[in-house]
């Protein structure tokens, strides 16, 4: 989608490598070099924070941006899948019994790749003929209902 879109924008088809290569660059040093940092920060906050930069990488992509910026946004892939993946990998390993460990990770493929990326993919064309929205405005109104729902989350936790 992303392509298609970049390419139906100005940003010349060679030219999309890049913008996918400096995602995939990004989140290799995140887990290279910063992994075991943010495996320290609570799950529930670091999937928060991965929101906020969802939702500003989202944000920045919908103004149409020229190419330099967009490769930039890309960096924001490190937070928003790096560091879920990071947060999701360590409730399983802190949270789930060892033995179960596979099933976990299969439920979170599961969700992750099924749910999330199949159902994102097939929900946003019929979301953009129905409102006429801008794709990059309807995925950060994904990620801030995921921060909402986050919020609400812990309210309900908290509450006596």
């Amino acid at each position: 989608f992303g392509t298609l879109w970049w390419i139906d924008h100005g940003v010349a088809k060679g030219s999309t490598g890049i913008v996918w290569g400096a995602a995939v660059a990004a989140e290799i040093v995140v887990y290279r070099y910063f992994a075991r940092r943010l495996e320290k920060i609570p799950p529930a906050t670091l999937i928060a924070v991965c929101c906020v930069v969802a939702i500003g990488r989202w944000l920045l992509l919908s103004l149409d941006p020229p190419l330099p910026l967009i490769v930039i946004s890309q960096f924001g892939h490190a937070m928003t899948f790096g560091g879920a993946y990071l947060a999701a990998q360590t409730v399983i390993r802190t949270r789930i019994r060892p033995e179960l460990h596979y099933m976990a990770q299969a439920g979170y493929a599961f969700l992750t790749t099924f749910v999330g990326l199949a159902g994102t993919t097939a929900v946003i064309p019929w979301a953009l003929r129905v409102t006429g929205a801008d794709p990059w405005l309807l995925m950060a109104a994904i990620a801030a209902a995921a921060l909402a729902w986050l919020g609400c989350a812990r309210l309900l936790r908290a509450a006596p």
